[in-house]
């Protein structure tokens, strides 16, 4: 695949903005769910392995994939992937389909805030703590509407069943966002259209009393 990674893409433009992150998710979630299905799990998924090229995004890299059964889910196996972007079950060799997920919200923290992901774990906590980092300067902070904001920390969660246990319950979460969003958009706009009528109904009562006004003069 042609086109630059995310990685390479970072590094000149910085991070990225919320929209641009949830059309990533809405573009690499179904292809992820495919893989599911396949009954594989990637194990790899970071900035570097995802391609940028004519509008798309493609998830390269499977190398480090591995094909899975309920025999093989059970069994503690190599660790593989790339550090800090790997689920905590997956460094000790168990990865699970949620692996992916969460490698995919720490891919998502990382573009969100330009802060590489070993920097965005508190060790104290033993998490990635990307809300820190949402404030670049003493006049800049990075704005994350706090729908999404609970989706990254449901993708990003510690514990396997804390987190979104299928792709297709993320994609749900984010729809619901674009439901709210639509909502919020319709109820301004009866905002406005009411506030428009009011102003034309009063501008004509005010022409009639000033017409009255010039007869009576």
């Amino acid at each position: 695949i042609p086109g630059e990674n995310l990685e390479q893409i970072l590094a000149t433009h910085f991070r990225f903005t919320e929209a641009e992150i949830i059309n990533l998710l809405k573009s690499l979630l179904p292809v992820v769910k495919f893989i599911h299905e396949k009954q594989a799990i990637h194990r790899d998924i970071k900035p570097a392995n995802i391609i940028w090229y004519e509008n798309q995004y493609y998830l390269v890299d499977f190398g480090a994939s591995k094909r899975v059964s309920e025999t093989v889910l059970l069994k503690t196996g190599t660790t593989i992937g790339s550090a800090f972007y790997a689920a905590p079950e997956q460094t000790v060799g168990k990865a699970v389909f949620v692996s992916d997920i969460y490698s995919l919200g720490v891919t998502c923290a990382h573009l969100l805030t330009g802060i590489d992901p070993i920097n965005l774990i508190n060790t104290g906590l033993g998490q990635l703590c990307w809300r820190d980092f949402l404030q670049t300067s003493e006049s800049e902070k990075i704005q994350v509407s706090e729908g999404f904001g609970l989706i990254l920390d449901k993708m990003i969660e510690h514990g396997t069943y804390r987190r979104y246990q299928s792709v297709d319950q993320v994609v749900i979460a984010l729809e619901e966002i674009d439901r709210r969003a639509i909502a919020r958009q319709r109820l301004t706009n009866i905002g406005k259209i009411g506030k428009q009528r009011r102003i034309a109904k009063w501008g004509k009562r005010a022409v009639i009393v000033a017409g009255a006004s010039a007869v009576v003069v």
